[in-house]
């Protein structure tokens, strides 16, 4: 137990689930989606409360959004307002099929006024050219089905308009690509997130369920279908605001950081009003505990951020990089405290990423296990179910991209859950349990409070944790490595041999570092001892495992009649790939933005559920200006998998070309 029983029970005496809950369903009534005023309005909002509540040092930051202008390699969004937008079939039947006032998620963002009586046309997903063979689109609204990712519209508007003259889209669900097999009367979450210098090409978008889609396809097969679409609405020059407070510790050189995006569409409960209203109690919560002297000043300030998700942590990050210099860790709350009878999800405590190996995935997870198995948190309107949890690998998606890059390198947890109303209209707050809130909370506070006050005399019990969670994961690694060979083919054997002796190095030299990462809390060095002694133990447990592998190796060997290999034969173009250095240039700070992923990607990379963002994004931190380009293959081909040198290198190549990477020659 990282708190001890008293403190422990003081922030669970005071920290409310129901209030939580509260503040979540006042933040779901605004339309927030980036850079527009409901945005801004929703930030007053929270601004006020977090007054009510004494807490001082409140600011909030707005920077230039325009669809040009861009922070580090991320563009902004164009500024959207709107004041109206309804469509409604007019032939064969008069029926509303959208309303901006009832449900605010039915018009895309991004549309521009319109008034437009058009006939309707079927081509399927609108994203590929067959689909619109045959099909005259010109001067009419095409229906299009796709996946959950925001940006679909954009793509079937510079198909459908921009390209081929159609005057405007209509889009739902398709079960096919949406991973939600049963969509049903589930709208979708859509924007055009298109540059400035197309405005005047883009038109309109409304969402519609896959109900009424089916219904519209059968219409459109036995007789004309004409709809009339009226907007109000237009793209303009903006802000991307974020907003700030923090709680004051003794020590102002160093601060522990809570992130959680404010921005998104109406209502977006789950995504991300139930982090931004977690973030809203627990300041409450130390505020009210430390001015009442039930909690003693904290060590270290913890601050509050409410970013614009993406957009705004560039911004923010470049403005505040001194802030960033003194923050030593930090937990990213996107999507916590959901009723998980309802999701049928889990809380997912994501960690840092491989090259950013750290103490907070520990202290977070103890904190987790304890909710799960020891503390009893319970809320008056809350269910009685157990914390349901797990540990994963790190993953993107969130703002803790941009704190976990190297450019940065504040190591971030993420919290977060899947949710299959996730970008819909019923991400709503019934789907959230003020129970698991409280829960989710407890986790982030505990783990918050614990670093905000740690010293060096404690940091001996840190280091003991993270010794025994090192060994555990290192005997979960070798487990990997031992099946790998033994599943092995003759064909593949000497390849996985060498893969598994490449991932035990690799993650020895990691955990090390994971280690090594606790002495930022001792600079007095009361437990550089134990660090020792466990780096000590996981050398010689190692040594072990390599040994084993070796054999097996060399058994496996005499059984396909092979000769075992004591040394690894490297091919012209690894021995190249050894001398060539990359490093970042200074246009490139931050993560890749999401476009560049896509334009950038390496062929071989795998598509299958974005796993090549994951990739990209360690290969970019590793581009340090001292490893290769064959240390860095390595290094993800023992997290990920092996992955092809070539894929590798031509990744590397394509950040060159676009001038963010240079590649020296080591002489």
């Amino acid at each position: 137990m990282l708190l001890d029983n008293q403190t422990q029970q003081t922030i669970l005496n005071e920290l409310s689930g129901e209030r939580a809950k509260d503040f979540l369903t006042m933040i779901s009534r605004f339309d927030r989606v980036q850079c527009s005023s409901g945005t801004y309005e929703c930030m007053q909002m929270v601004q006020g409360m977090l007054s009510s509540f004494g807490i001082e040092n409140i600011e909030i930051e707005r920077y230039i959004a325009d669809g040009r202008k861009e922070y580090w390699t991320w563009p902004t969004s164009l500024g959207w307002e709107i004041n109206y937008g309804e469509l409604w079939m007019r032939h064969p039947q008069q029926m509303k099929l959208a309303d901006y006032d009832e449900i605010p998620v039915s018009v895309v963002r991004g549309s521009r006024s319109a008034d437009v009586v058009a006939e309707l046309v079927d081509v399927g997903t609108g994203l590929e050219d067959y689909e619109y063979e045959n099909v005259d689109v010109h001067g009419k609204i095409v229906l299009a089905g796709g996946p959950t990712f925001s940006n679909y519209a954009g793509k079937v508007q510079r198909q459908a308009v921009i390209k081929r003259g159609a005057v405007g889209v209509l889009l739902y669900l398709n079960p096919e690509l949406s991973l939600r097999p049963h969509p049903g009367n589930l709208i979708p979450y859509y924007g055009m997130w298109h540059h400035a210098d197309e405005d005047e090409q883009i038109t309109f978008g409304f969402c519609i369920s896959y109900r009424n889609a089916v219904m519209l396809k059968k219409m459109i097969k036995q007789d004309k279908v004409t709809l009339h679409a009226r907007l109000d609405a237009k793209n303009q020059q903006s802000t991307i605001d974020q907003m700030t407070c923090v709680i004051p510790g003794e020590n102002l050189d160093e601060e522990i950081l809570l992130v959680a995006h404010l921005d998104h569409y109406q209502p977006g409960a789950h995504d991300n009003a139930s982090g931004s209203a977690t973030l809203i109690e627990i300041a409450r919560t130390l505020q009210k505990l430390i001015t009442n002297k039930k909690l003693p000043k904290p060590q270290r300030t913890i601050r509050f951020l409410w970013p614009t998700e993406f957009q705004g942590m560039a911004p923010w990050l470049e403005k505040n990089s001194d802030i960033a210099q003194r923050t030593i860790a930090a937990i990213n709350c996107d999507m916590v405290g959901s009723n998980f009878l309802k999701t049928k999800s889990s809380l997912n405590i994501i960690k840092t990423p491989f090259s950013r190996p750290h103490y907070i995935n520990d202290v977070v997870e103890n904190f987790a296990r304890q909710v799960a198995n020891e503390v009893v948190i319970t809320s008056p309107r809350g269910e009685s179910l157990p914390l349901n949890y797990r540990v994963v690998p790190y993953r993107g998606g969130s703002d803790h991209m941009f704190l976990n890059d190297s450019t940065t390198a504040v190591p971030t947890v993420m919290l977060g859950e899947d949710n299959p109303f996730y970008h819909t209209t019923q991400d709503v707050p019934d789907n959230l349990d003020s129970t698991q809130l409280k829960k989710a909370m407890f986790i982030a506070l505990g783990s918050v409070w614990y670093l905000a006050n740690i010293n060096s005399s404690q940091s001996t019990q840190l280091s003991a944790l993270v010794g025994s969670k090192v060994l555990r994961d290192f005997s979960h690694m070798s487990c990997e490595v031992s099946h790998l060979l033994h599943s092995s083919q003759p064909s593949s054997l000497e390849q996985n041999y060498w893969e598994g002796r490449n991932k035990l190095q690799c993650y020895l030299q990691q955990n090390i570092a994971r280690v090594d990462s606790v002495g930022e809390l001792d600079p007095k060095n009361d437990g550089v001892l134990w660090r020792e002694k466990i780096k000590e133990q996981l050398h010689n447990v190692a040594a072990l495992y390599e040994e084993q592998l070796q054999d097996s190796y060399a058994g496996y060997c005499r059984e396909f009649t092979l000769t075992a290999k004591e040394t690894k034969e490297l091919g012209e173009e690894q021995q190249q790939a050894q001398k060539i250095i990359p490093q970042r240039t200074s246009l490139f700070k931050g993560p890749l933005a999401i476009h560049l992923n896509f334009a950038l990607k390496a062929s071989g990379f795998p598509e299958e559920n974005m796993k090549f963002f994951d990739i990209q994004f360690e290969i970019v931190n590793l581009i340090d200006g001292k490893r290769s380009i064959w240390d860095i293959r390595n290094a993800v081909s023992a997290y990920f998998g092996a992955q092809s040198l070539q894929d590798v290198t031509q990744f590397i190549k394509n950040l060159e070309q676009e001038k963010l990477v240079v590649c020296n020659m080591e002489v």
